[in-house]
């Protein structure tokens, strides 16, 4: 139903929208001059002493009874007066042709599943960073005509995808292994959003920000043998209470990275017997071909990575493990093509070495490489997430693309209401009413308008 004129709102009448209601106002002056066009006249006194002077009476005058007149011109002007005022109520149509799909890339990062706090760290009671960034998005989107929501959630080697205007249910939960921040840039085109917790380094070209900000959020870090690793928003704390993890060696792996693993566990304070949880699992050739080797090819190569390079037997690694991917950490090239070594994912380390012969350069180089492909693939403790995710994500934003219907532009959630939108193109039909008013209005000049 139509809405009277209001600051700002959009009235619908019809097919139509509104996007300047105000502007209808002007339709009161067209009004009243027609109104005031109309009033009643007697005639002239007209003498009456042949009968061709009886036949030159104007027509409409029955006797002394009053007429109405309304002159072309005055009738020209009305109506051009009338287009103008509707072209300044700016009209659009409604429908399809404003209707659109609008992209959501969700950032996989375990940040924005934390609570949402204020400056001090203490909740804001708002929800999740993930839900206090919906709630931003689902405000600006507010009055923009998009029809349906497509969530992306980019994810190793593919990128999740769902289509429904609710966001899906699953995802409020992170996924199961933590994953880092995508390259944004992939995602930079129109119709796309990035929803995130921080605003992200990358400055988009085409795409909007809805970024949650919130302060700290304290919790546990890390876990050290089965003691916890807690944050308190300004000092990490150690507590008792953390599961006992181990770690599995599976395979022959060459002596070298078997006893730099170990080492790490140690340090790491996890077992590598027992029946604790398997934080990680780094499985080397079974006895017999390699795991994973095409046709149990064995073939001399040559390795190097950070500082360190040693001569080695090498199969293939596999790049997923029950249907899990893994990225290839360590490559050597065999008849000039790459050929994956080692390869890693979270909780799990896959290595095709049938010898290692002892590594040269830097005497701790090997082992601080091979320390970092461990900790990095280490299978996270749940409720877990380290201090850069834990720290403040700043102020919030929100910026939709400017090919949307509605462009809020940059500025903090604080300002939506008091910012005035951009107001999105009309064309034609703003265009056409001025072009009929300018032409009404010359036609109305030509014919007289003020003449009785």
């Amino acid at each position: 139903m139509p809405t009277i004129f209001g600051d700002g709102t959009l009235m619908s009448l019809a097919a139509l929208e509104w996007t300047r209601p105000a502007g209808l106002w002007a339709l009161a002056l067209p009004l009243v001059l027609w109104l005031a066009s109309l009033r009643r006249e007697r005639p002239r006194p007209t003498p009456v002493g042949t009968f061709e002077l009886w036949r030159a009476l104007p027509a409409g005058v029955e006797g002394g009874r009053t007429r109405r007149r309304l002159p072309p011109g005055r009738a020209l002007l009305i109506l051009a007066l009338v287009s103008g005022a509707l072209a300044l109520g700016g009209p659009r149509r409604t429908g399809p042709g404003v209707e659109r799909t609008v992209r959501v890339v969700v950032d996989p990062s375990p940040s924005l599943f934390l609570t949402h706090t204020d400056g001090s760290g203490a909740p804001s009671g708002e929800g999740t960073r993930l839900e206090r960034a919906l709630a931003l998005l689902a405000g600006a989107l507010g009055e923009a005509r998009a029809t349906t929501l497509e969530w992306q959630r980019p994810a190793p080697l593919t990128v999740e995808s769902a289509r429904s205007s609710p966001f899906p249910d699953a995802w409020h939960l992170p996924p199961r292994l933590p994953r880092r921040a995508p390259r944004w840039e992939r995602f930079d085109a129109p119709g796309t959003v990035w929803l995130t917790d921080r605003v992200p380094d990358a400055v988009p070209r085409e795409a909007g920000v809805v970024a949650s900000g919130g302060g700290p959020v304290p919790g546990p870090v890390a876990t050290v043998g089965t003691r916890w690793l807690d944050w308190d928003g300004e000092h990490l704390v150690e507590r008792p209470g953390a599961p006992e993890r181990r770690l599995v060696l599976e395979g022959a792996l060459p002596e070298p990275v078997a006893a730099v693993a170990r080492l790490w566990a140690a340090e790491r304070g996890l077992a590598t017997d027992g029946a604790g949880e398997v934080a990680l699992r780094v499985v080397g050739p079974m006895v017999g071909p390699i795991v994973g080797a095409v046709d149990g090819e064995v073939v001399p190569a040559i390795l190097a990575r950070d500082g360190w390079s040693a001569g080695a037997r090498v199969g293939r690694a596999p790049s997923r493990v029950e249907g899990a991917p893994l990225e290839t950490w360590l490559a050597a090239r065999v008849e000039g093509e790459p050929r994956p070594v080692v390869t890693a994912g979270p909780g799990r380390v896959q290595v095709a070495l049938e010898h290692l012969a002892e590594p040269r350069g830097e005497p701790a180089a090997f082992a601080v490489s091979w320390g970092r492909l461990l900790d990095r693939s280490l299978r996270p403790v749940d409720g877990v997430v380290s201090l850069a995710e834990r720290g403040a994500a700043g102020d919030s934003l929100v910026r939709l693309p400017g090919d949307l219907p509605r462009d809020l532009g940059a500025g903090l959630d604080a300002d939506l209401d008091a910012r005035e939108p951009p107001r999105p193109p009309s064309w034609p039909l703003v265009t056409l009413l001025a072009a009929a008013a300018a032409a009404l209005g010359f036609l109305a000049l030509v014919a007289g308008a003020g003449r009785p």
